[in-house]
């Protein structure tokens, strides 16, 4: 009876050993899993996402085909302008052969094909910064080259015309134009403009670097029949009109 009681004794024992154990085990593995977790979250508050550059580029607005349509105003000073994305219009502005201005929306970089419905011609020009710039060409509407240009930034630097058959109506060049604010329709920098058959009409000269110019006039024969002179503030000096 006795060993009896000493055994029921012995498995009581064991049983409180391994329940104890259970919960102790229990409690450790809480805890670890705890600091686990919050590692965890720290670690997740820690993390930046780095800028991707390509990632940026790519969320810009990527246009469509450019295109625009001009037709000379009723007054005569400038021409209507309207911009096209894939044919839909987004923008309308006026325009002249030296700049583009009053736009009612931006501009996007890049090739823009246009058709001047007053002139019957069309071309290719690019814009940066809602101005011309880089080339532009224009055609007549059989392909012959009708004008050729260079800009920078909505400024023309040189300018090449023509005549329907190819020949060279006018030359002009503004690199080193002297700048007149208060008479913009002077001819400044240097150019030259012939008659039909390529003769020499009309040519003139007023840059900084010649501190001056002058202006010619030649008739069809080629004789000179007006000279103006102009001093470096561009202002006339004195004509000369040549007896026949």
């Amino acid at each position: 009876m006795k060993n009896f009681f000493s055994q029921k004794k012995n498995v009581l024992i064991l049983i409180i050993i391994g329940v104890a154990f259970f919960v102790l085990s229990g409690i450790i593995n809480s805890s670890i899993s705890s600091k686990e977790e919050e590692k965890a979250v720290d670690l997740s508050i820690r993390i930046e996402v780095p800028s991707d550059p390509e990632l940026e580029e790519s969320r810009k607005i990527i246009w469509g085909k450019i295109t625009r349509s001009s037709r000379l105003n009723p007054n005569r000073t400038y021409y209507d302008t309207i911009f096209f994305e894939d044919e839909i219009a987004f923008a309308q502005c006026k325009s002249t052969d030296h700049k583009t201005y009053d736009c009612t929306q931006n501009i996007p970089d890049g090739l823009v094909e246009f058709v001047n419905k007053t002139k019957n011609t069309f071309g290719e020009e690019y814009y940066r910064n809602g101005k011309r710039d880089q080339s532009y060409k224009e055609y007549y509407s059989d392909g012959q080259l009708r004008r050729e240009s260079l800009y920078f930034l909505g400024t023309m630097k040189t300018n090449k015309e023509y005549f329907s058959d190819g020949i060279v109506s006018k030359q002009e060049d503004f690199q080193d134009a002297l700048w007149i604010p208060e008479n913009k329709n002077r001819e400044t920098g240097s150019g030259k403009v012939y008659f039909r058959d390529g003769r020499l009409m009309y040519e003139w000269h007023l840059t900084n670097q010649s501190q001056g110019g002058y202006t010619k006039s030649y008739d069809y024969n080629g004789r000179l029949v007006v000279v103006s002179y102009f001093d470096q503030n561009g202002d006339l000096i004195e004509d000369f009109f040549k007896s026949k």
